[in-house]
C-alpha cells in the first residue's frame, strides 16, 4: 500500500494537548487502512501485487455543543490501484461519522475519525468494480 502525505490540505492543530502533525495522519490512514484489508484477507506488502493508493482529500471535523458534545468527522480520499505503473482503477471515496461525549475531548475526535475512515474503507471492499480491478490487476 502507498499512501501519499498531502501536506498542503492539512494543518498542524493542538486539541487537549494533542498535536497532529500532516505526517502523522499519512501514517494513521496506512494504519488504519492496512488493517481493515488485512482483516477482509487481503495480502498486505506483497512486492508482485498491486499497489492501493490513497490520497488524503479532505479530512474535517465539527463539534456541536449543548449539555455534551456532538461529534461529526469526514474524510475524503482518492484511491488508485496500480500495476507495473499502469492504473487498473481510479475512484473518490468517503466516509462519514457521528459520536457524542465530553466537549472539547480528543479521544472523542479520534473516535469519529476512525469510525469515518473505517466507513470509507468499507465503501471501498464493497465497491464492485474495486473487486473485479483486484481479480483483473491484482495477481
Amino acid at each position: 500500500m502507498n499512501i501519499r502525505d498531502c501536506g498542503a490540505c492539512v494543518e498542524t492543530r493542538k486539541l487537549d494537548g494533542l498535536r497532529l502533525h500532516p505526517s502523522d495522519v499519512a501514517a494513521w490512514v496506512r494504519s488504519g487502512a492496512t488493517d481493515t484489508l488485512k482483516r477482509a484477507g487481503a495480502s498486505v506488502g506483497k512486492t508482485s501485487a498491486a499497489t492501493l493508493r490513497l490520497t488524503i482529500d479532505q479530512i474535517s471535523t465539527t463539534e456541536n455543543v449543548l449539555h455534551r458534545s456532538g461529534y461529526e468527522g469526514r474524510i475524503v480520499m482518492s484511491a488508485e490501484l496500480v500495476r507495473s505503473g499502469a492504473s487498473c482503477w481510479k475512484d473518490r471515496l468517503d466516509g462519514f461519522a457521528e459520536n457524542y461525549g465530553y466537549a472539547g475531548s480528543a479521544e472523542n475526535y479520534q473516535e469519529t475519525l476512525n469510525h469515518a475512515l473505517d466507513r470509507a474503507m468499507i465503501r471501498l471492499l464493497g465497491s464492485p468494480d474495486f473487486r473485479k480491478a483486484v481479480c483483473f490487476c491484482g495477481g
